[in-house]
């Protein structure tokens, strides 16, 4: 189960930001939004069903949807496409010459669920 997807020092991410689906600990005024859209895992863990990104023009959501396409890419392609000497090409914050030597930051939290099983009676 996805939880968050953190990035850093990528297109226009500088600094590490996170896209989160950690419900935030409100309660809506409409119960049905609440019963629709967050799922509790736990006492002390719910997540959302769903989630939207929105902002102005060049604020960054394309690139957030871009830095988790490269690192679904590179997890599944880089032990067949490149060799571990090779430079990661990686596209790093341009607009500062504090990020250019730094490496670029990307992590997924996934929570593991364990399926049911059913046992026939």
């Amino acid at each position: 189960m996805f939880i968050e997807f953190s990035v850093g020092n990528y297109r226009s991410f500088k600094e590490q930001v996170t896209f989160s689906m950690v419900a935030a600990n409100l309660v809506a005024q409409d119960k049905k939004l609440d019963e629709n859209n967050v799922f509790e895992v736990d006492d002390d863990l719910k997540l959302l069903k769903s989630a939207a990104i929105y902002g102005a023009n060049a604020s960054g959501k394309s690139n957030l949807a871009k830095a988790l396409s490269f690192m679904r890419w590179f997890m599944i392609n880089s032990s067949k496409e490149t060799q571990s000497t090779e430079k990661i090409g990686v596209e790093r914050f341009k607009l500062s010459t504090e990020t250019e030597a730094q490496p670029s930051f990307f992590e997924i939290v996934f929570l593991r669920t364990i399926p049911h099983t059913h046992k026939p009676m």
